[in-house]
Parts: structure tokens; C-alpha cells; sequence
């Protein structure tokens, strides 16, 4: 089984649905708002004397991640650095699969291999649209 979509990771997950990526929408959007409005210090009591380090919150979120096949999040992920030197796309391409590295993400590698790569794509493109749905107007 060969892939070329660069979303789906060596341990099964598929960028598109990361509640990392969900989270970089909404701080974007929650900054927008503040931007627009501005502060919301007096409004919210528990965010006074906080401020500061709300921003820096929704700056974290707000950082994009070009997923682990592009250098993003951790570079020594044990499961990346796994595939690579074996030469597999996804953990589900190793003659060894299932390992005691990948763990809880064996159930996703297993639906990847049950349902084939493609049809498994359309799955998680349809979660990507439902997860993308604006939560404010623009």
C-alpha cells in the first residue's frame, strides 16, 4: 500500500482532523474578535491581572503545524523516526506492525488497513468539513 497524501501520518491520524489545527481556527478567530472589540479584561473577571498570559495561550494555539511529515510538532518522535529508517509512509506498511510503539494508535493504523488508504481519505475529508464549520459569522 503506497499513499502520497501528506496529511495522514506515520501513526494513522489525519492532519486535517488534529484538535491542534481546530484549535489555531478558533484562536485565530477569538483574536480577530479581540482586535475588532478589544480587550475583554473588564468584561471577564477571571481574566483580570491575566491578560498577558491569555495572549500568549491563544498565540501558542494560533501557531500552524505542518504536520510530521514536514517538520512539525515533535522531531524525534519515536513513531517518525520509526518509519523512516524502515522506509514505510505509515506504521500499517512495517512488516512488524503491531509494535509497542505506537500504542494507542494502533485502532486508527488498523481502520487505515481495513478500509484501504483512499477510502479511508474520503472518511477523514468528511470529519475535516464538519470540524471546519465557521463557529462565528465573518
Amino acid at each position: 500500500m503506497k499513499a502520497t497524501d501528506e496529511k495522514v501520518s506515520y501513526c494513522g491520524l489525519y492532519c486535517g482532523c488534529c484538535v491542534m489545527e481546530e484549535a489555531r481556527v478558533l484562536s485565530d478567530a477569538l483574536r480577530k474578535r479581540i482586535e475588532f472589540f478589544g480587550k475583554y479584561e473588564d468584561q471577564v473577571p477571571e481574566l483580570r491581572g491575566n491578560w498577558r498570559s491569555f495572549m500568549k495561550v491563544l498565540e501558542f494555539f494560533g501557531q500552524k503545524c505542518n504536520g510530521c511529515r514536514h517538520g512539525g510538532r515533535d522531531p524525534n518522535c519515536r513513531i517518525k523516526v520509526c518509519a523512516q529508517e524502515r522506509g514505510v509512509f505509515f506504521c500499517g506498511e512495517c512488516d512488524d506492525f503491531p509494535c509497542e510503539k505506537i500504542g494507542r494508535y494502533e485502532k486508527s493504523i488498523e481502520e487505515i488497513m481495513k478500509m484501504g488508504m483512499e477510502k479511508w481519505l474520503e472518511k477523514q475529508q468528511r470529519k475535516t468539513k464538519v470540524i471546519s464549520k465557521p463557529i462565528f459569522a465573518e
